[in-house]
């Protein structure tokens, strides 16, 4: 029995001899290895909050042949962590684990047992789990819509489905009504930030304005006049703009209102007319002898005359006191200025005898007159 112990233990011995550079050789050397995670496929359910993943974990040599050792890892998501372990099979190792949208995930990975690969490890967020990007959004059209047009937005550069701030849902929208526009993407994990927005106006051509005075306008001797128009962004047909202007000439005066929708048709036309009726000038001032007359003349020329005296001749023949005409012509009317005729004054003289006035043959007597 003791031969037999003795002999066991003697070729168990030999054997270990024999094993020993062997497994001295098969031995890693330290930092000869190392660890790649690879992810194979992962798919996120945002309305269970499951994510389901599958990935390898290669234990590698630096010269990039596979080892054969062991590894040990963990795939974390938030707060929770699952364990595994990983031989030299490269195998495919599936989890499904509870997920939250935000979330990183991590797959760490470290060598064991006769293993010196460090630690290492792969983050991802899960493409499923992460919100869309705000989309695009364009228009073709130019604003304002004009007399009841619409506009085609479209919304483009983000996935899932497009929903409109008016409610709307699709790619594109038409509208119609005045507002701000904008767009979001939603998937199953929500809904993303708003687009950039388009603000739609609408307008309408605008009515004629109307011109005031209407009809014709006489102006006379170098008069002015203001029109007036109803509306907004007046155009006069002189050029001039604004809702008034003064004008002085003789001609045909329009407008036109404009907006972003075009110009309307023309305003009522005013007429002008411009006439020069002199002023007359019957005479200056004058003065007569008493009891002649003197003749007063306006002037040739004119349509009406219309003396202080009520006479409606060119001329008057007047003695003392002050008068005026006014004269018409082509409507216009023009009022002299007063002439005022006057008598001479005469005053009897008084005759003044030097001596007595009873004279004896040959005598005189001088006479002088008095004038007072």
């Amino acid at each position: 029995m003791r031969t037999s112990v003795l002999h066991r233990f003697y070729r168990w011995g030999l054997l270990m001899c024999l094993l020993l550079p062997l497994v001295m050789q098969a031995q890693p050397l330290p930092g000869n290895n190392y660890i790649e995670v690879e992810l194979i496929s992962e798919n996120y359910n945002c309305a269970t909050g499951q994510l389901s993943l599958s990935f390898k974990v290669k234990n590698l040599r630096t010269d990039g042949v596979l080892g054969r050792y062991a590894s040990s890892f963990h795939v974390q998501s938030g707060s929770h962590i699952e364990y595994g372990s990983a031989g030299s099979i490269n195998a495919v190792y599936s989890y499904t684990i509870p997920h939250q949208t935000g979330n990183v995930v991590i797959i760490g990975a470290y060598g064991i047992i006769d293993n010196d690969a460090p630690y290492t490890e792969y983050r991802f967020i899960p493409a499923n789990a992460v919100l869309p990007d705000p989309p695009v959004i364009a228009t073709t059209s130019t604003m304002p819509l004009c007399n009841g047009a619409t506009a085609l937005l479209t919304a483009s550069g983000s996935t899932g489905n497009y929903i409109w701030s008016n409610g709307a849902t699709g790619n594109s929208i038409t509208v119609s009504a005045s507002g701000t526009y904008s767009a979001s993407a939603i998937n199953a994990c929500g809904q993303s930030s708003a687009s950039n927005f388009i603000v739609v106006t609408t307008d309408n051509i605008p009515t004629a304005p109307s011109v005031t005075p209407s009809g014709s306008l006489l102006l006379c001797n170098g008069e002015s006049a203001t029109l007036s128009a109803s509306g907004s962004n007046i155009t006069w047909s002189t050029g001039a703009s604004g809702n008034s202007i003064m004008v002085n000439s003789a001609g045909t005066y329009y407008c036109y209102s404009s907006n972003g929708c075009g110009n309307s048709v023309n305003s009522n036309v005013v007429t002008v007319t411009t006439v020069s009726c002199p002023t007359p000038i019957p005479g200056s001032n004058f003065s007569v002898c008493p009891g002649a007359t003197k003749t007063l003349d306006a002037g040739a020329g004119y349509d009406t005359y219309q003396w202080s005296t009520g006479a409606t001749t060119r001329a008057i023949a007047v003695g003392p006191g002050t008068y005026t005409v006014t004269v018409s012509k082509d409507g216009c009317f023009a009022t002299s200025a007063p002439v005022t005729i006057s008598y001479y004054t005469v005053t009897t003289p008084t005759i003044n005898a030097s001596g007595p006035l009873q004279l004896c043959q040959g005598g005189s007597v001088i006479l002088t007159i008095a004038v007072r």
